[in-house]
C-alpha cells in the first residue's frame, strides 16, 4: 500500500482501494476553539479512537508526531489551524531525517478547525470535517498536491511578511480577543473581524506613519517580475536588487491566501516559487479596493508581484515581522527562502466533483 501511495503521488492522484483502505489518523490541537469533546465523539464514529491523537502542549504534540511517524500512516489529518499543520510537517520531517531507515512520510490533510486556516482554505477543506475524512478513507479519493513552504528565521510557514499584512494580522487577533466571550464574539471573527481590524485599527495606525524604506535582493536562482496576468515580464539575476524604496508591505507566500479566502498572494500557485509581493500603496487605497484585494484581482502601478526562491529583505529600521500569521517581534533584515522538501497534501476539492473512482487493482 505504501508503494502504491508513492506511485500515486507522482501522478498527483490517489485512487482508493476498496480491498485495502488507507491507514488514516487525526492529530488534534486541544487548544483550538472548535476542538471539543463533542467533536471527539463525532470523530470516533469515523476513526477508531486509537488513531486519534490529541495534544494541548508542545511536548504532547512532539510525542503525538513521533507516534504518527512510527505508525506508518498513509494519511494524517491535522486539526487546529496552520500552526498545528506546520508543527506536524516540521516534526515528521525531523523524525524522517533522523531515522537510519526512513519511512515514507504520510500525505497530510487539513481539517477546517483553526483560527488561521490558510492551507485549509487553499485545499477547500469542508467545514463539516467528517466528509473530508470519509472521502480520504473510501469513495472518491483525492488529488495530491506537492507543497513547498516559506522558510523565515528557520521556521516553515505558508506565508511571512512585514508591513500591512503583519499589522492586519496583529490587529485581527486584537479584535478577536477583545470580543471573545461577549455578545459581539461573532463580529470579531472571520471576514467581519478582518474588516473591523482593517477599518478601525490598521487604517488609523498608518494614516500619519511614514512608510519604511526597504531593499530586496535576489539571493536565489533567477527571479521574475510578474505582469497583471501572473506571467513573467522581467528577470533578475542572482545578487541583483529587485526593489529599493518605500513600502507598505513586503510578504511572501506559497499558498494564495491568509484564510477566509483572503487571496493576498494570488500567484503562489507554481509549486516551484514563492509569490513575493511588495506594495507601496496607502491604507486608504487598499481599503477602497478591499473587495478586489480580497479576491486577489486588484492591480496597481505600485503593487509588484514576483516569483522567487530566495530573497534578502533589508530595512533601514526594525519592522514588525509575522511568520505564518504569528507575530515574532521586530527585524531589520531577514531572508525568505523556499523550503527544499515537499509536503504531500490531500486536496479533496476536485475529487468532490468527480464520479466515484473504480477500485484499484490488487
Amino acid at each position: 500500500m505504501r508503494e502504491a501511495m508513492i506511485t500515486q503521488a507522482r501522478s498527483s492522484q490517489l485512487v482508493p482501494s476498496h480491498k485495502q483502505q488507507p491507514k488514516v489518523a487525526v492529530l488534534l490541537n486541544g487548544n483550538a476553539r472548535r476542538v471539543t469533546r463533542r467533536l471527539l465523539k463525532k470523530l470516533e464514529r469515523h476513526i477508531p479512537r486509537e488513531h486519534i491523537y490529541y495534544s494541548t502542549t508542545m511536548e504532547e504534540a512532539h510525542q503525538c508526531c513521533e507516534a504518527l511517524y512510527r505508525g506508518s500512516y498513509d494519511v494524517v489529518f491535522t486539526g487546529g489551524g496552520d500552526g498545528t499543520l506546520m508543527n506536524c510537517v516540521t516534526e515528521l520531517q525531523r523524525f524522517h531525517d533522523e531515522d537510519p531507515t526512513p519511512k515514507p512520510l504520510p500525505v497530510l490533510g487539513v481539517l477546517h478547525l483553526g483560527t488561521g486556516n490558510a492551507v485549509a482554505s487553499t485545499l477547500s477543506a469542508d467545514s463539516r470535517i467528517t466528509p473530508d475524512i470519509e472521502q480520504a478513507r473510501s469513495g472518491q479519493g483525492f488529488d495530491i498536491k506537492r507543497q513547498r513552504w516559506v522558510v523565515a528565521n528557520g521556521k516553515r510557514a505558508p506565508f511571512a511578511g512585514f508591513g500591512y499584512d503583519s499589522m492586519i494580522l496583529n490587529h485581527y487577533q486584537r479584535v478577536k480577543s477583545s470580543t471573545a466571550n461577549t455578545m459581539f464574539a461573532s463580529l470579531g471573527q472571520g471576514g467581519l473581524g478582518y474588516f473591523f481590524a482593517i477599518s478601525c485599527l490598521s487604517i488609523p495606525a498608518t494614516l500619519f506613519r511614514k512608510r519604511p524604506v526597504v531593499e530586496v535582493i535576489n539571493e536565489g536562482s533567477t527571479a521574475y517580475l510578474l505582469g497583471p496576468d501572473g506571467q513573467p515580464v522581467k528577470e533578475f539575476a542572482p545578487g541583483e536588487v529587485m526593489y529599493e524604496g518605500e513600502t507598505s508591505l513586503v510578504g511572501a507566500g506559497t499558498v494564495p491566501c491568509f484564510g477566509y479566502n483572503f487571496r493576498i498572494f494570488p500567484f503562489a500557485t507554481s509549486g516551484n516559487h514563492m509569490n513575493l509581493r511588495i506594495a507601496n500603496v496607502s491604507s486608504l487605497e487598499a481599503v477602497a479596493n478591499l473587495p478586489s484585494l480580497w479576491r486577489g484581482t486588484w492591480r496597481h502601478p505600485r503593487l509588484f508581484d514576483f516569483h522567487v526562491d530566495n530573497v534578502r529583505i533589508r530595512f533601514q529600521d526594525e519592522q514588525p515581522l509575522q511568520i505564518g500569521g504569528d507575530a515574532v517581534g521586530f527585524a531589520k533584515e531577514t531572508v525568505f527562502s523556499l523550503s527544499q522538501e515537499h509536503t504531500f497534501l490531500a486536496d479533496l476539492s476536485a475529487a468532490r466533483n468527480r464520479p466515484a473512482l473504480q477500485p484499484m487493482p490488487a
